[in-house]
């Protein structure tokens, strides 16, 4: 399966920055239309503009929408998809990239930023999958942004590493299901991004611990990872794997075939 962009409208969430925001400058150098979602409308204005710069630059219209809205109000995620639909009409591509991460063992995160990683990383996605599925017309797709985490346990990140697995499962799910409707699910894993997302993770107290990882600093690029995602999800791919370094191999071999080995290299690995 191909998916043909020109023209054509993409939804991203999670677009105001990182990989997210690369996506929508990806998508419109490739014709796309976009339609960027996040809390903060103001950033994502100025989104909607580098994203118009792409598409002239391209020879392209552009014509690029901003919704905002907040993925862990329930109500407004709900309603979210016939807001979508309404300016859009049918999408090409929807692309669930929005999430938050964590930094602390189980133990010592307080249950409602537990709670609060597993409704904005697994369930928002599935409300809104819920929501546009009848509208998805063959030769469309959905693109869910899982994470490396979501192939392994993650010590640390058990809030995280549980609803990206769900993620996962969803997404191999769902694929199977959409197959006779020619509507593809490409589920995209990530390694260590260079992105603000480990400032936003949660410490302890569910409350933002504002601390870069080394890891990620020293991580892959968001613009060639977003290049990668989207090229996979125009192909139809079922899966994109990305930013993986030999750390992140030998881990997911470990954590596979080598479980009680993989158990205490990753125990040292918490932070």
């Amino acid at each position: 399966m191909n998916i043909e962009l020109s023209q054509r409208w993409v939804w991203i969430t999670g677009a105001s920055s990182g990989i997210g925001l690369h996506l929508a400058l990806e998508a419109a150098r490739r014709g796309a239309r976009v339609l960027l979602s996040g809390r903060h409308a103001e950033t994502l204005g100025a989104v909607a503009r580098q994203c118009q710069t792409q598409s002239n630059q391209g020879g392209h219209s552009g014509g690029h929408e901003v919704l905002a809205f907040d993925l862990l109000d329930r109500s407004a995620r709900v309603a979210a998809p016939a807001r979508a639909l309404a300016i859009a009409g049918s999408f090409a591509l929807v692309i669930l990239n929005a999430g938050i991460s964590q930094r602390s063992g189980f133990e010592e995160l307080a249950p409602v930023g537990f709670d609060q990683i597993v409704d904005l990383d697994f369930m928002a996605p599935v409300d809104l999958v819920r929501g546009l599925l009848p509208s998805m017309a063959a030769g469309s797709g959905f693109v869910l942004v899982s994470s490396v985490a979501g192939l392994i346990g993650a010590p640390g990140r058990s809030a995280y590493s549980a609803a990206k697995h769900a993620l996962t499962g969803f997404g191999a799910v769902l694929r199977g299901e959409l197959w006779a409707r020619k509507v593809s699910v490409t589920t995209a894993f990530p390694g260590y991004v260079r992105t603000a997302l480990d400032k936003a993770a949660l410490g302890p107290d569910g409350k933002p611990k504002g601390v870069q990882d080394p890891r990620t600093q020293s991580g892959a690029l968001p613009q060639p990872v977003a290049r990668r995602i989207l090229k996979a999800a125009v192909r139809g791919k079922a899966h994109a794997y990305v930013a993986f370094n030999l750390e992140s191999h030998y881990a997911l071999f470990s954590a596979r075939y080598l479980p009680g080995l993989y158990a205490r290299f990753s125990s040292r690995r918490l932070s």
